[in-house]
This record gives C-alpha cells, structure tokens and sequence, in this order.
C-alpha cells in the first residue's frame, strides 16, 4: 500500500459491501506477499478470501482451510496459500522457506508459528452485529 494507505477502514453490511475492501487489496498485492487475518470465528476471514480470489480470476470453489489446515490455489500462473492455525497445536507443520513467491492468507497466523515479519498487511475483522463488520487493512 502506498504512504497514504497504510490503514484504511472499511465498515459494511453485506457480501456486495466486501468488493470495496477486496479491490484495495488487490490493487497492492505482488508476488510474496503475506496477509495476516485476524478476527473471531464467523468473522469474513474465509468470505473474504473467496472474494478476493473471485476478483483475481478464479472460478471454482474455495474452501475454508479449517479442516486441512491449508489449500493451495493457482490463479493465473500466480501460487496462493490459503492457511488456517486455529486447530493447529504445537509446531507448524511446513516449511515457509519453499513457498517462493507464493501469496500468503493466513487465518490464525498467530497459531502457525510463522515468521511474523514476513507478513505485509494485516486485516482486523470486527463483528458489529449480525450483518455489520468492520475491517480495518494495515500495511505491516
């Protein structure tokens, strides 16, 4: 994100809504990039990654990363990993080091044991209500 974007807030109440925070981020994203998702369970971590992936061209399903723990996308000769840590106890169990210039999305992140410096933005959902979310997008 440029200097003048370093944190942007994005308050909305719909899927449709979540296009505006989707856009930002993927005007910025390059090759390496690691995205720390932080917020509680049912927050719009996994709807967002779906929606900015929909944005980025990809047409089949995205599945929350819940149960395998991560999931590998190719979108346009572009690698992405999709990274969930809340069930994970104990030690990663991968080696970040091969993931070249693969984009990161990692929900949990605290969780995984990852390198905390190696992430680039951070997106903060908050639950305003049962169809309200606030999120907040920081460059790191």
């Amino acid at each position: 994100m440029s200097a003048h974007f370093s944190q942007k807030e994005f308050r909305i109440s719909s899927v449709a809504e979540l296009s505006k925070v989707v856009d930002a981020l993927a005007k910025v994203l390059k090759p390496g990039d690691w995205i720390w998702l932080e917020g509680n369970l049912g927050a719009g971590k996994t709807t967002f990654v779906r929606e900015l992936f929909r944005k980025l061209g990809h047409e089949d399903e995205v599945v929350s990363p819940s149960y395998p723990l991560m999931v590998e996308y190719e979108i346009e000769g572009q690698r992405y990993f999709h990274l969930d840590g809340y069930r994970l106890t104990g030690k990663s169990p991968w080696d970040y080091r091969e993931w070249g210039d693969a984009i990161i999305l990692a929900e949990w992140p605290e969780q995984l044991h990852l390198p905390a410096e190696r992430f680039k933005y951070r997106l903060e959902f908050e639950v305003l209500s049962e169809n309200e979310r606030l999120i907040k997008i920081s460059a790191l």
